[in-house]
């Protein structure tokens, strides 16, 4: 299973309880499913222990967050039908990255008639990028033979592959470049594929 975890700060180093808990709940959950860590990173503080999460989550995002002013007590406080504390902790820019992270384009034009090939890279100079390129274009005529569309979105916070069936359904999601012979099994193993080629 693919997870997508958010947590309002990054629990390292370990030397709160609250830190302890959510570190090893985190790293659990690594070993038994595919985590994406997404968390906000005020003052840049959690930055320099990325490699600590990286060893064990398939992407990690820290989010730059500043906690705005608090409002004065009245009326801005006692007058708004939100809580402080949640618009304490609005942002739209972590809003924004978040559903970066997880949103597909949408593909409901392609729905039946194509599978989707979509690649999300920081940039198109990215080496991931340049590596799944190239193993695709001599690929061409078997990608063209299995109605397989490529979709590219740059400006992405990380490298992300996914495979999205013609009904829709999501069959492949990885952060690495994947091979054509892998892509091509994955397809042709397809109950849809199998009854195309009959």
């Amino acid at each position: 299973m693919r997870l997508l975890v958010v947590y309002p700060y990054a629990p390292y180093p370990v030397n709160l309880g609250t830190f302890q808990r959510t570190f090893h709940l985190l790293r659990e959950l690594a070993r038994l499913h595919q985590v994406d860590f997404f968390c906000l990173d005020e003052e840049r503080a959690a930055e320099p222990h990325r490699d600590v999460f990286s060893a064990f989550c398939q992407r990690v995002h820290f989010q730059p967050f500043f906690h705005p002013p608090w409002p004065r007590l009245f009326p801005d406080r006692l007058l708004n039908p939100v809580p402080t504390t949640l618009r304490h902790w609005e942002d739209p820019a972590a809003t924004a990255a978040a559903a970066a992270n997880t949103d597909l384009p949408d593909l409901d034009a392609h729905r039946w008639k194509h599978r989707v090939f979509v690649i999300d890279t920081p940039a198109t100079t990215a080496p991931a990028y340049q590596a799944q390129a190239a193993a695709l274009l001599p690929a061409w005529p078997g990608l063209r033979e299995r109605d397989l569309h490529i979709l590219t979105r740059d400006s992405a916070p990380a490298f992300r592959v996914r495979l999205v069936g013609k009904d829709g359904g999501v069959k492949l999601d990885q952060s690495t470049p994947v091979s054509v012979s892998d892509l091509f099994a994955l397809i042709d193993a397809m109950p849809m594929r199998r009854a195309e080629q009959k």
